[in-house]
């Protein structure tokens, strides 16, 4: 009895075995087609695309999940513990003769919790009847690896295809091993055409030109012509046909590059990494200020203003700070006609730079920079103006009455003048020259404020002690400023005039033909009004009804 247990507990586990074969060499036949059908995949794709490194990685995760999710679906989920009562169950449905003898039996072991209260004589016999019916039964038929046939001979068939196909295509997959495992490596496809070098990387400055090429080794298949693709701003690739020359060099010139972008090349089935050009703008100006410190005898306060176009009086002194985009190496502004001034690039922040100057003259300006990282100079697009004023002189009007043109040497003039400037007074003379001689001037005093009226009495005998009759003296108002610098102080001048100096018999004799010039004007007038008003009164007349 005790032999026929032994014998029943060992047909279980060996059935047991068996099933866990049989789900074994099923998940393993899964697997090898999906692990070489996920290879092929991967191939065919990263060869088509040239996938970039971050693709390659998510393509290496979703092959992991799918063979993760196949080996659980097809395999490991089937697979479970030794169970006795689940192989029996698994034996009645081959044999249903038994009609739950040896489920029952294996139910009844000792030491089974659930085993049914019965008499130890009704168990006895209940285990001698199924010892004895199960002997000659073979357990094998609860698997049948028949089922697995095809699968077997599907996995058999790829499995020495893909082996097969390493004959020919194994640097090929250990290619594309190295690129999933390794999502930085650049290694290549083996291919027909063989690039040898490629211009690679470039950095260029904003407007200038680039040129991209590659290098085919003779010794490979060289085509015709290469194809260059360039993408700018992760924008779609624009194809350009380049043609080849006797070097089997394909080159391809950029007249005037605006912007960065990347490019690659296809020659023949090989293709070029993605390279890139880094186009560097000229430095631009975020911001900008100019302090100014008019001259000292403007009184005017400092000021600072942000316009780069600007108007300043003669003799400012101007500090320029402008804050770049870039750091700079050197900066200047360029004047017309192409006088350059250098600024001087701040220690601290290279980024940005000044230039002090008095101005002395209107200009058209350029800023001219220097970037730092590249070495690159640049000259601004954009023209400044700078707007230097001078200081005008004094304004000097004579005011009426106007003094006489004629008189006697002992004439008292009274002269009345007003006068005005910008920025403040200084002084005032008589310049005057007698007969057209050289001229001479005369103080007549300080003035303040930035306007006056003054009234002055001048006796011309007195400065000019030599004057006689029939001399001709020509003087004017002279005013001069406070204007400090090297020319000294502006003057003005008003209109020149003219006095005659006459003996007192023909002075008289020039007042009276003056009077009777004036008599003979008035009697005219007197004229003209009494012919209107006579016509004026036929008029009423013709008019009344």
């Amino acid at each position: 009895m005790q032999s026929g247990n032994q014998d029943i507990q060992k047909k279980l586990l060996r059935t047991w075995r068996r099933q866990q074969r049989f789900f074994h060499t099923r998940g393993v036949c899964h697997a090898l087609l999906w692990i070489v059908g996920l290879i092929l995949f991967d191939l065919a794709l990263d060869w088509s695309f040239d996938l970039p490194g971050w693709a390659r990685v998510g393509l290496l995760a979703a092959n992991v999940s799918v063979l993760v999710w196949i080996g659980y679906r097809q395999w490991w989920r089937l697979l479970h513990r030794y169970d006795p009562l689940r192989a029996s169950l698994a034996v009645e449905r081959l044999h249903p003769e038994l009609n739950s003898l040896l489920v029952s039996y294996v139910q009844l072991q000792p030491g089974d919790q659930d085993a049914p209260l019965a008499s130890p004589q009704l168990i006895a016999a209940l285990k001698k009847q199924a010892v004895e019916t199960v002997r000659p039964l073979d357990f094998r038929g609860v698997v049948d690896f028949r089922k697995l046939r095809n699968l077997a001979l599907a996995a058999t068939v790829v499995l020495v295809a893909f082996e097969l196909s390493g004959l020919y295509l194994g640097e090929f997959y250990r290619v594309l091993a190295v690129r999933l495992v390794n999502p930085t490596s650049d290694l290549g496809y083996p291919t027909r055409t063989h690039i040898k070098t490629v211009s690679g990387d470039l950095t260029v400055r904003q407007g200038d030109s680039a040129e991209l090429a590659i290098e085919v080794d003779k010794d490979s298949e060289v085509p015709g012509e290469a194809v260059l693709q360039i993408s700018y701003d992760d924008g779609p690739w624009e194809k350009v046909q380049v043609e080849g020359d006797a070097e089997a060099r394909f080159a391809h010139s950029l007249p005037r590059c605006t912007k960065s972008f990347v490019y690659r090349f296809r020659a023949g089935d090989a293709r070029s990494k993605q390279y890139a050009v880094s186009v560097i703008p000229c430095p631009q100006i975020l911001e900008s200020v100019v302090r100014l410190r008019f001259p000292e005898y403007t009184t005017l306060a400092p000021e600072e203003i942000t316009a780069l176009n600007f108007e300043v009086i003669e003799g400012t002194e101007m500090e320029w700070e402008v804050h770049c985009d870039q750091a700079l190496t050197a900066a200047a502004i360029t004047c017309d006609p192409g006088q350059s001034l250098k600024m001087t690039i701040d220690k601290d922040d290279p980024r940005v730079a000044r230039l002090s100057m008095k101005a002395g003259q209107s200009l058209a300006y350029q800023f001219n920079w220097t970037d730092r990282d590249h070495g690159y100079h640049y000259t601004d697009n954009v023209r400044y103006s700078l707007q230097v004023t001078p200081d005008e002189p004094p304004q000097v009007l004579v005011l009426p009455p106007m003094p006489e043109q004629k008189a006697t040497l002992d004439k008292t003039l009274n002269i009345r003048f007003r006068v005005q400037d910008t920025y403040g007074l200084d002084k005032a003379s008589i310049v005057y020259s007698v007969n057209g001689a050289a001229e001479e001037e005369h103080a007549l005093g300080s003035l303040s404020g930035r306007s006056a009226d003054r009234d002055i009495e001048w006796k011309p005998r007195e400065w000019i002690p030599e004057l006689a009759d029939n001399d001709i003296l020509t003087y004017a108002i002279k005013v001069t400023d406070n204007h400090s610098g090297e020319r000294g102080p502006n003057a003005g001048l008003s209109k020149n005039l003219s006095l005659r100096f006459l003996a007192r018999e023909d002075y008289l004799q020039a007042v009276m033909d003056i009077r009777s010039d004036l008599f003979d004007r008035v009697k005219g007038v007197q004229a003209d009004e009494s012919e209107s008003s006579g016509t004026l009164k036929e008029l009423r007349t013709q008019v009344k009804p």
